[in-house]
């Protein structure tokens, strides 16, 4: 358009192919955006809200589902957004000790703490907990450069159980409830 002719009054419309263009990039984002949540529902559904490992019943919390990858037994929750974060995960593994075995808590601790160290966090504190009818014992610790990454392991000897968290701080109290309502599994019959 040359400058000394007139603006036109009449609107442009965007051609069909760009309507298409648009229409579709919302949609996009609107899957992307509820896609975790869509996810997490599905598996739910497909999977259950508790997942028997062992002997136990081990409850998965609001948000969180199931999966299976080789021996371990996977609780998952996806996040909000993957832009800016990967899933938060917590691993229940067997563990094998034998018959009669003395578990040391100090000895494990100090293992898991120096362990902890060379994979970048800090250990920041230690609980004991109720485990179905079992004694467990957790680390706490926090990422070195960032604090929100939180890593927790915990094992339960009489059941041979271990569990390892690696998430957001935030969600950290999810395991610990996932934790502490583990059932023992009655037995069929």
């Amino acid at each position: 358009m040359r400058e000394d002719e007139p603006l036109s009054m009449k609107p442009q419309v965007a051609s069909p192919s760009r309507r298409w263009t648009k229409c579709f990039a919302v949609i996009a984002v609107g899957v992307a955006l509820f896609l975790p949540q869509l996810v997490t529902f599905g598996f739910r559904m497909v999977n259950g809200i508790c997942a028997t490992y062992g002997g136990l019943v081990i409850p998965a919390p609001k948000g969180w589902f199931w999966s299976r990858k080789g021996d371990a037994l996977r609780m998952v929750r996806l996040p909000t957004s993957y832009i800016w974060n990967g899933p938060y995960v917590a691993v229940f593994l067997t563990v094998d000790l034998p018959e009669g075995f003395e578990f040391k808590y100090n000895a494990w601790e100090q293992t898991e703490a120096r362990m902890l160290q060379r994979d970048g966090y800090t250990v920041v504190g230690n609980r004991k907990l109720r485990v179905a009818t079992y004694e467990g014992y957790c680390v706490e610790s926090a990422g070195s450069v960032d604090i929100t990454k939180w890593e927790i392991r915990c094992i339960v000897p009489s059941a041979h159980l271990s569990a390892t968290y690696v998430g957001n701080r935030a969600f950290a109290s999810d395991f610990y409830s996932s934790l502490e309502a583990i059932t023992l599994r009655k037995p069929r019959g």
